[in-house]
């Protein structure tokens, strides 16, 4: 029976320690289906576009998501990190920023 549990662990990413990290993430982060899209995302934040980006979501308020995978960066600003979150009921696998997670 142990050794199941840790098997569905294992193949649901939360047998190692840094893919199982929780972090709390403010309300408006974004999570999108793609890099491309968190890019595009980021471009109409910073142009001042309004309106949604298809293929991203902004997390609602005391959200909190797990960390399945962390790219590396060449800079101190931050980085694009892999997560699954819980939103409306549905669980979403995405990509969003760092900054602004909270341990």
């Amino acid at each position: 029976m142990l050794r199941a549990a840790v098997i569905l662990l294992l193949i649901a990413g939360f047998g190692h320690p840094a893919l199982a990290e929780t972090r709390a993430a403010p309300a408006g982060q974004p999570i999108c289906v793609s890099q491309e899209a968190l890019a595009r995302f980021l471009v109409a934040g910073l142009s001042g576009q309004t309106s949604p980006v298809p293929g991203c979501k902004q997390l609602p308020r005391a959200s909190r998501v797990v960390v399945v995978q962390e790219f590396p960066s060449e800079t101190d600003f931050g980085n694009i990190l892999r997560v699954r979150a819980l939103i409306d009921g549905r669980t979403m696998t995405g990509y969003t920023l760092s900054i602004g997670l909270q341990q």
